[in-house]
Protein backbone atom coordinates (compact mmCIF):
# COMPACT_ATOMS: atom_id res chain seq x y z
CA UNK A 1 0.00 0.00 0.00
CA UNK A 2 1.30 3.44 -0.87
CA UNK A 3 2.23 5.87 1.89
CA UNK A 4 -0.55 8.45 1.24
CA UNK A 5 -3.10 5.64 1.38
CA UNK A 6 -1.75 4.48 4.74
CA UNK A 7 -1.80 8.00 6.17
CA UNK A 8 -5.33 8.55 4.88
CA UNK A 9 -6.54 5.31 6.43
CA UNK A 10 -4.90 6.19 9.75
CA UNK A 11 -6.57 9.62 9.75
CA UNK A 12 -9.91 8.07 8.85
CA UNK A 13 -9.56 5.52 11.66
CA UNK A 14 -8.72 8.28 14.16
CA UNK A 15 -11.72 10.34 13.06
CA UNK A 16 -13.98 7.30 13.33
CA UNK A 17 -12.79 6.56 16.86
CA UNK A 18 -13.31 10.21 17.86
CA UNK A 19 -16.83 10.28 16.41
CA UNK A 20 -17.83 7.02 18.08
CA UNK A 21 -16.43 8.21 21.40
CA UNK A 22 -18.21 11.56 21.08
CA UNK A 23 -21.49 9.89 20.21
CA UNK A 24 -21.19 7.53 23.16
CA UNK A 25 -20.46 10.45 25.47
CA UNK A 26 -23.49 12.36 24.19
CA UNK A 27 -25.73 9.34 24.67
CA UNK A 28 -24.35 8.67 28.16
CA UNK A 29 -24.90 12.28 29.23
CA UNK A 30 -28.51 12.25 28.06
CA UNK A 31 -28.14 15.41 25.95
CA UNK A 32 -29.42 13.71 22.80
CA UNK A 33 -31.72 10.80 22.14
CA UNK A 34 -30.41 7.83 20.14
CA UNK A 35 -32.69 8.56 17.17
CA UNK A 36 -31.41 12.16 17.02
CA UNK A 37 -27.81 10.97 16.93
CA UNK A 38 -28.68 8.40 14.27
CA UNK A 39 -30.38 11.10 12.18
CA UNK A 40 -27.34 13.40 12.37
CA UNK A 41 -24.94 10.58 11.48
CA UNK A 42 -27.20 9.52 8.59
CA UNK A 43 -27.41 13.06 7.25
CA UNK A 44 -23.64 13.41 7.50
CA UNK A 45 -23.20 10.15 5.60
CA UNK A 46 -25.52 11.36 2.85
CA UNK A 47 -23.61 14.63 2.54
CA UNK A 48 -20.25 12.82 2.38
CA UNK A 49 -21.58 10.40 -0.23
CA UNK A 50 -22.95 13.28 -2.33
CA UNK A 51 -19.59 15.07 -2.22
CA UNK A 52 -17.52 11.98 -3.05
CA UNK A 53 -15.60 12.61 -6.30
CA UNK A 54 -16.44 10.52 -9.31
CA UNK A 55 -13.96 8.97 -11.71
CA UNK A 56 -12.02 11.54 -13.73
CA UNK A 57 -13.01 11.99 -17.37
CA UNK A 58 -11.26 9.73 -19.85
CA UNK A 59 -9.94 12.59 -21.99
CA UNK A 60 -8.70 15.94 -20.76
CA UNK A 61 -11.06 18.80 -21.50
CA UNK A 62 -8.48 21.59 -21.46
CA UNK A 63 -6.86 21.12 -24.84
CA UNK A 64 -5.45 24.38 -26.07
CA UNK A 65 -4.30 23.27 -29.54
CA UNK A 66 -5.36 25.42 -32.46
CA UNK A 67 -5.95 23.52 -35.65
CA UNK A 68 -5.48 19.83 -36.27
CA UNK A 69 -2.71 18.38 -34.13
CA UNK A 70 -1.17 15.10 -35.22
CA UNK A 71 1.71 13.02 -33.97
CA UNK A 72 4.98 13.34 -35.85
CA UNK A 73 5.77 10.76 -38.49
CA UNK A 74 8.87 8.63 -38.02
CA UNK A 75 11.07 10.59 -40.48
CA UNK A 76 9.98 13.89 -38.91
CA UNK A 77 10.78 12.62 -35.43
CA UNK A 78 14.21 11.37 -36.48
CA UNK A 79 15.00 14.65 -38.24
CA UNK A 80 13.97 16.61 -35.15
CA UNK A 81 16.13 14.37 -32.95
CA UNK A 82 19.15 15.05 -35.19
CA UNK A 83 18.38 18.75 -35.13
CA UNK A 84 17.91 18.80 -38.87
CA UNK A 85 14.23 19.63 -38.93
CA UNK A 86 13.19 23.07 -40.06
CA UNK A 87 10.56 24.37 -37.71
CA UNK A 88 8.46 27.38 -38.50
CA UNK A 89 9.20 30.42 -36.35
CA UNK A 90 6.45 31.03 -33.83
CA UNK A 91 6.75 34.82 -33.71
CA UNK A 92 5.16 35.42 -37.11
CA UNK A 93 2.42 32.78 -36.99
CA UNK A 94 -1.24 33.80 -36.84
CA UNK A 95 -4.02 31.69 -35.47
CA UNK A 96 -7.71 31.74 -36.28
CA UNK A 97 -10.09 32.62 -33.47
Amino acid sequence: MRRPDTIGLALLAGLTVALIGGGAALLASGLVKPWELLAVVGLGGVLVAAHHPHAPPATPRNTMAHGAARPAAEPEAQAAARGGGNTAPMHDMTFRD
